[in-house]
């Protein structure tokens, strides 16, 4: 497992319970993802007035139809059960469901606006647990650097650096089958913006993916969250939850003129970026532009008290840097959130690869050119735990592999098979 963010956890956990021994390599240190930083909350149709149907209805449209309708209908169907899953976990979803952006009707599950956090300490006291019965083992700053394949063309295993007391080592780590959830690549800061992710996601798993022979769904397909911070410095790129607009909280350029608040992500980007093209935006004290988001209409709206209640984490964050968002407006402007593009998937997971999977947001084709909110949490466990059920299957129907084709070893500094520490 190559990834220790949501989608690897979930994978990791799905196939120890189905009786696979589970390495997890993480970059970073272990649980350091995106999928902790995720605010919003988890898309499922559970409403007695919502359906699968208007999920994938809305889930097609927000991808302006670009998704494919395979992967995005075992998404939408699954979701539900995707949910009580982690309720049997542990994680408790106690709010109502609220309307997401680009939705028709209540289904966003949320926790306060630290619903992915919720989410991974679920996840990680699960894996935790099974790491105690031996069938699961992590390696922190695990740097995977290339895919390995068997005399056949199969996945065979990875090469991955993995940082000693002294000097870096390049390992070598056998596995009938490789699953690749290793995020996007926000972390590149496209276009010069400030981004939401972690500055280690930079897209490691497509580079890996490609130069083994898979194929590619537009990589180059990136979303933009309308809502990063601008100001104050230390806030920028940092995510505020779209949440806050579903609750109310509207956007203004700097004439105090409402702009178009809720709708496809890629809509709003684009209406804040034109008003500041065309001069409407608010200078910071740095030089930079944004739009005002007036937070203190949710509590006008759904009554005092209810930012506190439904963003407490955003109202400590601001509160601490002096500012009181259930009384002022802050300045936000977009931020690069998430790779719409990927590796391409089956239904299962699978890629074109024998023995290779990807899951989570280095996948594609689920999103088409928008991704709707909530659909990324929906995402990493529907197909985190549908991946591994083939990997598994796999995994109990052949043998570990011997002869594995090392030739490109030359790219590495230890080019020998007998320097490598087989794990």
């Amino acid at each position: 497992m190559c990834g220790s963010g949501g989608a690897g956890l979930c994978a990791a956990i799905e196939l120890a319970e189905n009786g696979a021994r589970t390495l997890i390599l993480t970059k970073e240190k272990y649980c350091q993802s995106n999928t902790i930083l995720a605010q919003g909350g988890i898309q499922a149709a559970t409403e007695l007035d919502d359906s699968v149907q208007l999920h994938y209805e809305d889930t097609m449209k927000s991808g302006h139809n670009k998704n494919n309708p395979k992967l995005v209908k075992k998404l939408t169907e699954e979701a539900p059960e995707a949910l009580k899953w982690l309720i049997n976990l542990g994680v408790e979803f106690k709010e109502n469901p609220i309307v997401p952006g680009g939705a028709s009707k209540k289904r966003l599950h949320t926790i306060g606006d630290v619903t992915g956090a919720k989410i991974m300490r679920a996840l990680n006291h699960k894996v935790a647990e099974l790491e105690q019965k031996k069938l699961i083992s992590i390696k922190e700053f695990a740097d995977v650097q290339e895919l390995v394949k068997d005399n056949d063309g199969n996945i065979a295993g990875v090469i991955f650096k993995q940082k000693g007391e002294k000097e870096e080592e390049y390992k070598l780590a056998k596995s009938k089958t490789v699953i690749l959830a290793t995020g996007g690549s926000g972390g590149l800061r496209y276009n010069g913006l400030n981004t939401s992710n972690y500055s280690s996601i930079t897209g490691d798993g497509l580079a890996m993916a490609y130069h083994a022979g898979a194929k590619l769904i537009d990589p180059s397909a990136i979303q933009y969250h309308p809502t990063g911070g601008v100001f104050p410095i230390g806030f920028s790129g940092k995510l505020i939850s779209e949440k806050a607009r579903s609750l109310g909280a509207l956007l203004f350029n700097n004439n105090g003129e409402p702009l178009v608040s809720k709708g496809n992500r890629d809509v709003i980007v684009n209406n804040i970026t034109s008003e500041i093209y065309n001069g409407y935006g608010v200078k910071t004290p740095m030089g930079s532009s944004g739009i005002w988001l007036a937070l203190p209409m949710i509590d006008k709206i759904n009554g005092e008290g209810t930012i506190k209640e439904k963003l407490p984490s955003l109202y400590k964050k601001y509160k601490g840097a002096g500012i009181d968002i259930t009384k002022h407006a802050i300045l936000i402007y977009p931020t690069v959130h998430y790779q719409l593009g990927g590796i391409e998937i089956d239904e299962k997971g699978m890629t074109e690869i024998p023995n290779l999977f990807a899951v989570g947001e280095v996948s594609g084709g689920i999103d088409g050119e928008n991704r709707l909110m909530g659909n990324a949490l929906s995402t990493v466990v529907v197909y985190g735990r549908t991946a591994v059920r083939e990997a598994a299957q796999i995994s109990k129907s052949i043998s570990m592999p011997e002869h594995l084709s090392l030739s490109h070893l030359e790219d590495f500094p230890t080019k020998k098979e007998n320097d490598l520490c087989l794990d």
